[in-house]
Order: C-alpha cells, then structure tokens, then sequence
C-alpha cells in the first residue's frame, strides 16, 4: 500500500470517530423542542440562585427583581409588608406569609404561602423581604429564607450565633447585618458582615463597634455612631449621636466614602430614612416647644452635603413629634404615632408645597409596625387577647388618602384561595 493511500485511510479513521464523538455529544443534550419553558431564574447569577426547573417566580423579568429586599423605612418600623414587581407579600397575624399579585387594585382572595406549622415551627413570623426568588423573614428571632411559592424553607442564622438578626437587611441577594466577634481572649468588636445564604460563607466588611446599622442604600452601607447619650430633667429621653462626624457611609467593598456630621439635637435614628443615594432626617434644632419636631433635611450620603430642607406649614408640625419618615420611590408618608392614635399624611417629595391632609388611623393604638409597598400603606394594631400580642394588619392605598372616601381594609378578614 502507498504512503498515500496509507494517509487517506488515517484520514478517514480520524473523521470516523469525530463523526461518532458529536453524535455522542449532541445525543446527550437537552431536546428544547419538547415545550420545556426554562426560566430565568433558572439561570445561575451572583444575584439569582439556581432553581429548580419545576418553580415559576413571581417576577417576569429581571428588572423587576427587588434588590433591596425593602425599604430602610420599612425595616425601621417592622417590615410587615414588601413588594416585588406585580406582588405584594405580608405577614397576617404574626403567623401567615401571604402574597397577592396588584395590578390595578388588591384582588378579592390572597393566596396564602407560608406559616410555621408547613416547618414544624410555631414562632412568630417577622421582619419580611423578598429578593428575586425568596422570601425573608425573622422566626422567632431566627433569620429564615423560602421560595416565593413557600417551597425550600431554611433557616440561615440562628439567634444565639452573635448576629444582630433584627437589622438585618437583603441586598442583591446577600445578606447584610451586625456580629459581635473576638478579637481577643478578653475583648469582642462589632462588625457588618456580607452573609451568603446559599453558601452560609460570610466576610466583615467594615467596623461597626458602638454603632447602630442604619440600612443600605444602592451599594451604601450606612452606620450611626450612637454614643453620646441625651438627657432632660434626669430622664434619659433621646440617644444620639453626638461626635465629630456621627453617620459613615461605606461600599459594600468596606471603602469609607463619606462622613456625615449632624447637630447635637439633630436626630434620632428610628426617624431617619435612606433613599436613592439620600439620607431623611428631622431637624431638632428647636426643642422649646414640647420637644415638637421642626423641618426634614435631605443630605446626599455619597458627599454628606445638605441638599435640600423640608419645611411643612405650622400646623402640619403639630403632628410631627415622634413621627417616622418612610420614603417608596418618588413618595414621602409620613406616619404619626401618638399615645392613643395615628395620623398619616404623605406627598410626591418632590412637591412639598402639595403635601395631603392627615388621616387618622382608626381610633386604636397602632402598633409599631408600618410599611409602604408602592401605593399600599400596611399597618398593625394591637389584638387583644392574642397568644403572643399578636396584630391586626390592616391596608389603605395612597390615591384614595387624598379622596374623601379612604377605607382601612381588614387584611386579617380576608380569605385565602388556597387553604
């Protein structure tokens, strides 16, 4: 035989087993002509855990993928309500994770996606945020995740593991919250710390000793430094934050951006609020009148430069001690708590001038749990006689404040469409 017939044959051998390689190989991959949808939370993103095939988000696409988990003002006051895209999740009666999908108004049912007992638990449930496929929420004090459609429950941080689980905040589908961590045989420090859930892996990202975690906003992580304490007449009445610069604002990477300095009498941080790249705080300057609040100063958290103040009409004021600033989107709510009743009253922030009446919340004493998800208001009151203080949660849409009709809707009345 030839040397080039010999060739001619290597040739072929080789085509040969290319040919059945491929065959192979192409024999071995998925049919996509069998209907199969693959969705995109299928798809594996730092932001996006793998799913399951079988799960359908709630989301239809990937812009409409809450980052945030929720609202600073919402983690303030309880986080009983958060939003994502067309849904709205809630917790019913300190037990029930429910969720309804809005479009133009709330639909007739919920549908019921979560309680303790699916878990064999019985804790009281909150805390709420949800960030693209799951839902996260306190447990008895126990940082827990599940899917939106309640499969997959876990719990991710146990109470008695040095974290400060009742501020934690969701962003991009990480975990962000306060530990307590040795840095000595004698001595500990306090840290904000990036937690993984889907690895449990966790890194501190920036010092956080003697002070509060304000929340996140965008990639800002802002702390308070509450050392200085306030007293009037003995009485220990406010905490603030007193010293040379007492809000710092880090990148999640932990790189220091800015420090922000407020007045000896200028805050408090449960009426503070962080919202696209701004910092919401009341103005105490003038505490001679009842210690009743004065204007809201607006401050870019990335320069901690003043750039705006609010200031209401005198007779808005009266209602402004011990009030809470909640800030969803380009609306401003503010919340009135007094001792035997509440008010809200809210505006587009932008249009101050505009700001709407106040409406009184019922005539019972609203608990501390409040929460704005788009034009929804959520709110609590205490139910009497409950097994552990258990609420009522009750909901009012923003458009119909303005009218002159403004019904509260009993969401602890309504019926699930699926229990």
């Amino acid at each position: 035989m030839s040397k080039i017939n010999k060739k001619a044959n290597i040739a072929l051998g080789l085509i040969a087993i290319i040919i059945v390689v491929l065959t192979v190989v192409l024999a071995s991959l998925p049919d996509n002509t069998t209907g199969n949808q693959i969705h995109e939370s299928d798809l594996a993103t730092p932001d996006d855990p793998i799913s399951d095939s079988d799960f359908v988000p709630d989301y239809d696409s990937k812009d409409q993928i809450n980052t945030m988990g929720n609202s600073n003002g919402n983690y303030l006051l309880g986080a009983v309500a958060a939003g994502q895209g067309n849904y709205q999740y809630y917790i019913k009666d300190d037990y029930y994770i429910c969720k309804e999908e809005i479009i133009l108004s709330p639909p007739e049912y919920y549908t019921s996606v979560w309680c303790p007992a699916d878990s064999g638990d019985s804790g009281q449930v909150e805390r709420l945020s949800v960030c693209g496929d799951w839902l996260y929420f306190l447990l008895s004090n126990n940082l827990c995740r599940v899917r939106t459609d309640g499969s997959q429950f876990s719990y991710l941080i146990m109470s008695d593991d040095d974290y400060e689980t009742r501020k934690y905040v969701v962003y991009k589908g990480k975990v962000y919250l306060k530990k307590q961590t040795p840095i000595s045989a004698t001595s500990t420090n306090d840290y904000i710390y990036e937690f993984d859930p889907d690895t449990l892996g966790e890194k501190p990202i920036c010092d956080a000793n003697n002070c509060a975690f304000l929340g996140m906003d965008e990639d800002y992580i802002v702390i308070y430094d509450s050392r200085k304490e306030k007293f009037l007449g003995g009485q220990l009445v406010e905490i603030y934050g007193y010293v040379e610069e007492n809000i710092y604002v880090y990148k999640t990477t932990g790189e220091l951006i800015s420090k922000i300095k407020l007045g000896e009498d200028d805050n408090h941080l449960l009426r503070m609020n962080l919202s696209e790249g701004k910092l919401f705080c009341f103005d105490y300057s003038d505490l001679s009148n009842n210690l009743s609040l004065n204007d809201i100063k607006v401050i870019g958290l990335k320069d901690g430069k003043l750039q705006r103040t609010l200031n209401p009409n005198p007779q808005e004021k009266a209602y402004w001690y011990k009030g809470h600033i909640l800030v969803s989107g380009d609306r401003f709510v503010l919340y009135y708590r007094g001792r035997d009743s509440g008010a809200i009253g809210y505006l587009l922030w932008e249009d101050w001038e505009n700001f709407n009446r106040w409406i009184p919340i019922n005539d019972d004493y609203p608990d501390k749990q409040f929460s704005v998800v788009g034009d929804q208001i959520y709110y609590t009151i205490d139910e009497e006689n409950s097994t552990w203080g258990a609420t009522d949660l009750y909901r009012v849409s923003m458009s119909r404040l303005a009218s002159d009709t403004h019904d509260f809707e009993s969401l602890s009345d309504k019926t699930s469409n699926n229990y």
